[in-house]
């Protein structure tokens, strides 16, 4: 349910500031004056408040409570959770003196420190393989992993420049994470699995369109439908298995064509006069609009998904 809500509040903020992007690029190509630029930069502004607060709200959820908790980080987490109500307090009896004010920064600055750390999913992901086998909830860890990498993905989309760094980091890193998971043999977990079929495409997106890393895109997406048509065949007995992987199959298939496309292009068009580069910008545009469809297109899997990590937690 977590990951279904959060994905619709995302998904539709998303497509609006992709849409305000390309009515600024036209704004600026079309000189239509800086009143109108003002408007749409106001109003994309909103839109990446917006986002941003909920994707960190996401983040500090899976990353902070629900990771810990599967991994058998409760103790951890409690202790945390007290801390932070002893600091909740110190804070409020600082508003008599200044020692409550220095209490309420510290409490503060411990917050931004555990949100901006790795550190604690690192750490409870090593421990979890000291003291379980790899099979051990192991599709549940790569889900929760995926949303990690998807969320900070979401936020690197907003930034430009080195402020895109921080989250770029974050999210392959939790990416790297997953597919370690998911590629390990004593996980169990099946090619043709819908979460590591997820998290081999959202990734090949992430290296595509966050690091501009077409060739490792093309790489993690080619292993996948390799991997995934070769074991397919074994699904034919279960005909909503085969439906959910045949589907995000074809979803890493188109996506391998474009790139492959968009690849061949880049490659064929070298130098030239101010015409071709024209043509070079609407075609980015182009490429743009058939990506942001390729990200609305994975809904359906991440609703796929969720009802599987539900289907593990009932088991429980």
């Amino acid at each position: 349910m977590l990951s279904v809500a959060s994905k619709n509040e995302t998904t539709r903020r998303r497509q609006q500031w992709v849409c305000v992007q390309t009515n600024i690029g036209q704004i600026k190509r079309e000189n239509m004056g800086e009143d109108f630029l003002n408007i749409a930069r106001e109003y994309q502004e909103k839109i990446e408040d917006e986002l941003k607060e909920i994707c960190k709200e996401t983040i500090d959820l899976v990353e902070g409570v629900l990771l810990p908790r599967l991994l058998g980080g409760t103790e951890h987490y409690e202790q945390q959770h007290q801390e932070e109500q002893k600091q909740g307090e110190q804070g409020e009896q600082g508003e008599q003196g200044e020692q409550g004010e220095q209490g309420e920064q510290e409490a503060q600055q411990q917050q931004q420190q555990h949100h901006e750390s790795p550190k604690t999913v690192t750490a409870l992901l090593s421990e979890a393989s000291k003291e379980h086998s790899p099979r051990y909830k192991s599709d549940q860890k790569i889900f929760y992993l995926k949303m990690i990498g998807d969320y900070y993905r979401y936020l690197a989309e907003i930034q430009r420049g080195e402020a895109r760094i921080p989250h770029a980091m974050r999210s392959q890193d939790a990416y790297e994470k997953a597919l370690e998971i998911a590629r390990d043999p004593k996980a169990g977990v099946a090619t043709t699995h819908p979460v590591r079929l997820g998290l081999s495409l959202n990734y090949s997106v992430f290296h595509h369109e966050i690091r501009e890393d077409t060739k490792s895109a093309l790489e993690i997406a080619q292993t996948a439908l390799d991997e995934g048509l070769e074991d397919l065949d074994a699904l034919t007995d279960n005909a909503r298995a085969y439906k959910d992987a045949a589907l995000i199959l074809k979803l890493i298939k188109d996506n391998i064509s474009m790139w492959q496309s968009y690849t061949s292009s880049s490659e064929s068009s070298g130098g030239g006069n101010k015409e071709e580069e024209n043509e070079k910008e609407k075609d980015a545009g182009l490429d743009a609009a058939q990506e942001q469809l390729s990200k609305t297109r994975i809904e359906e899997d991440d609703k796929e998904d969720a009802a599987v990590t539900n289907k593990e937690n009932n088991k429980e």
